[in-house]
């Protein structure tokens, strides 16, 4: 999975992703993307993570809330409609800090559903998790508020599983064969957990902020993969780089985390199959003290959480480490496969989406004065791409429930048109670039050489043509989309079969120009196949409704 760098607002941090991933028989894995940030300072190569654990065919991911979440979750391609559940080691910033963000964001990108945060409680009311998340909701409020006037449903809910810190091996999360339980750390604040996750026989600890202690040594023996914090013992190095002084440094990993030497310890008293540490400070003139602590204690398979993108694949007969291949960009990703439309929608994938209606409209939210002030787009947009403003949800969506295989059907439809229509413009390049560059380079002139460039100039020419005429297919399948939703919303039969035959007549002639255009320069006949095709599209328009009258319009 592709990963990111930082954003620019936070460009003198460096964001490690870790992924982990458990593979099971043939239809089933789990994998995670885990981590966190160092706390102050940060210097250029401070480590991170985004913490992640998707369990494939099943309808939750559990996500470990980090700075730039958001940004890893886009570039690791994960749709934000399936991030379902968040879990919360403690209530330090930097561990829950890009949790309002996805919260105020994601529901306008289509998670209509309340969102899931799980985390401990604390020694009062006001220090646990439910408290937190009241403070986000009225902190975001202006934001929330405003943003109904798009279709959010039940998103800006959240539903909190605060659960008893003080309740060492409870289980906080128990569903498809996934189990989590919790327990305390010493670190700070009551309140801090760690979190041990089993899924078919395979196991994974995230500790989250902590001293060394018993407690988290007795809940992780048997782990396969440990993953703890390690604060390297170098005050005097830290200071001479930051001007932190050695006595804060010092206080913080004394008092609240782990350093480099306990690292080793824990990891060698808990025995994994393999440790991992993060919360790190991954300086690279500092790497090598830090891993010459780890191994004073743990001389067994280890590995650091850095630099971005590492991948950890578990089996129950053998682990091993890679790198991802990272981006520098990218954009959100809507749910495409049955597995992330399991996780979006539920699991049965149910069979109609019902659109959220809006709770406001633009006009009821800023006062008429202020829009008063806004430009005339007459006076900005050319005249000849001006298009009417949408300054309201359509009411042929708001509310009406849309058939879910319809959607699904659509997006794998475009997209195979799509790589399809590049196929053929790839192969206009190739048979171009062959034929006025190797061909004029490497046959000396003569028939021979004349006969070869007409023959591939003629294959160009063929696959432009049937890339035109692909592009002509993909703007007649959205026109129908359009026309055919209109009539499943009207429940009209006769139209859906006006325009199912429609399309698919358009499509066989468009696959037969396709097929024939490769074949001669006049396209020549349809081909026999295209004609059986034709047959059986028939059949099934019929079996959907009676075939309509010629006169029939949904306009």
């Amino acid at each position: 999975m592709p990963a990111t760098d930082p954003k620019p607002t936070i460009g003198n941090l460096r964001q490690i992703k870790v992924r982990l991933r458990w593979l099971g028989d043939k239809r089933s894995s789990v994998s995670f993307r885990f981590g966190r940030i160092e706390s102050f300072p940060r210097s250029a190569t401070r480590s991170g993570r985004c913490r992640k654990q998707k369990t494939r065919a099943h309808a939750q991911k559990p996500v470990w809330p980090t700075p730039d979440l958001a940004g890893n979750i886009t570039a690791m391609q994960i749709p934000w409609q399936c991030v379902n559940d968040i879990f919360i080691t403690h209530l330090h910033v930097d561990h829950y800090g890009e949790l309002p963000y996805l919260y105020a964001f994601a529901p306008w990108m289509g998670r209509w559903k309340p969102l899931r945060v799980h985390g401990p409680s604390g020694r009062r009311p006001d220090l646990g998790t439910e408290a937190m998340i009241e403070g986000m909701k009225t902190m975001t409020n202006w934001h929330t508020v405003g943003f109904m006037s798009c279709p959010v449903g039940d998103g800006y809910e959240v539903e909190v599983n605060e659960f008893d810190y003080k309740d060492d091996g409870g289980v906080c999360y128990e569903k498809n064969g996934v189990t989590i339980r919790h327990w305390r750390r010493s670190h700070n604040m009551d309140g801090a957990s760690g979190y041990r996750l089993d899924w078919n026989g395979l196991s994974f600890v995230w500790t989250g902020d902590g001293r060394p202690d018993t407690t988290t040594i007795k809940m992780c023996q048997g782990v396969d993969v440990f993953v703890t914090e390690s604060q390297a013992d170098t005050a005097r190095v830290t200071q001479l780089k930051t001007g932190l002084p050695q006595a804060v440094y010092n206080l913080t990993i004394d008092t609240v985390h782990t350093d480099h030497y306990a690292t080793g310890y824990m990891i060698d008293q808990v025995q994994p199959r393999m440790g991992m540490v993060t919360h790190l400070s991954y300086d690279h003139d500092l790497v090598a003290e830090l891993l010459a602590g780890v191994r004073v204690h743990w001389k067994g398979l280890f590995t650091l959480g850095a630099p971005d993108g590492v991948v950890v694949n578990v089996t129950k007969d053998a682990i091993w480490t890679r790198e991802t291949a990272m981006p520098e960009s990218a954009n959100p990703r809507r749910p495409s496969t049955p597995a992330e439309m399991r996780q979006w929608l539920g699991d049965p994938i149910p069979a109609t989406l019902t659109v959220p209606t809006p709770a406001y409209t633009i006009d009821k939210v800023p006062s008429a004065d202020i829009r008063a002030t806004e430009i005339d787009p007459k006076l900005i947009t050319p005249q000849d791409v001006q298009r009417p403003l949408v300054r309201k949800f359509p009411n042929d969506l708001a509310g009406k429930e849309i058939p879910i295989g319809l959607l699904y059907g659509a997006n794998q439809v475009k997209s195979a048109g799509d790589q399809f229509s590049h196929g053929l413009r790839n192969l206009e390049d190739a048979a171009s670039t062959v034929a006025f560059s190797l061909v004029e380079n490497a046959l000396p002139s003569g028939a021979a050489k004349d006969t070869a460039e007409a023959v591939i100039k003629t294959m160009a020419d063929r696959a432009k043509a049937a890339g035109e005429r692909m592009d002509e297919l993909r703007a007649s399948a959205e026109d129908a989309g359009k026309r055919l939703m209109t009539a499943l919303q009207a429940k009209d039969k006769q139209a859906i079969g006006l325009v199912l035959t429609e399309f698919l007549a358009d499509l066989i002639q468009g696959a037969g120009g396709i097929v024939g255009t490769a074949q001669s320069k006049s396209g020549g006949e349809v081909p026999p196949q295209i004609g059986q095709l034709a047959g059986v599209l028939q059949e099934v328009v019929s079996t959907i409704a009676p075939r309509p009258k010629a006169s029939a319009s949904l306009d």
